[in-house]
């Protein structure tokens, strides 16, 4: 039986993630992106799919998007002359630059009101519930919820 307090965590969930997507951005995406390219240097689209954890779709509309903006460039593996690797342009990089300050900035605010010890706890929580709700990815309750949409 679910209890009140369990409906109002969901609520508080569901009012955090539309605050978080409306106010810091909603090409959290394309932030990513850079960051992984910014951080890795590059990589094929296959294994920035497994880093994002996004359907290839999603990222192949996401890359076409970055590099008409000039933010990506393509090059061919010199391995492997069939994979093509993504890495940032000059540009890409001065943008991944700036979304990391701002991200860094953005997020001491959201947690200002928290002492250290709170943003511990907090994180004990979340990771806890995060390692289960991947679980729940591989139960039928979800799958259904799914086909019924």
């Amino acid at each position: 039986m679910v209890t009140q307090l369990e409906i109002d965590i969901y609520g508080y969930f569901r009012k955090m993630g539309r605050f978080l997507y409306d106010n810091t951005g909603g090409k959290s995406g394309q932030r990513r992106v850079l960051f992984f390219l910014s951080k890795e240097g590059s990589m094929s689209q296959r294994e920035l799919q497994s880093l994002l954890d996004v359907k290839s779709s999603s990222l192949s509309e996401m890359i076409t998007k970055m590099e008409n903006a000039g933010l990506i460039k393509k090059t061919r593996s010199k391995k492997d002359q069939r994979v093509i690797l993504l890495s940032l342009s000059e540009k890409g990089k001065k943008e991944a630059d700036r979304e990391c300050d701002e991200l860094n900035y953005i997020t001491e605010h959201l947690f200002s009101c928290l002492s250290k010890q709170e943003e511990q706890d907090i994180y004990r929580f979340l990771e806890k519930l995060n390692t289960h709700w991947e679980q729940l990815k591989h139960d039928e309750v979800f799958h259904f919820v799914e086909r019924e949409r």
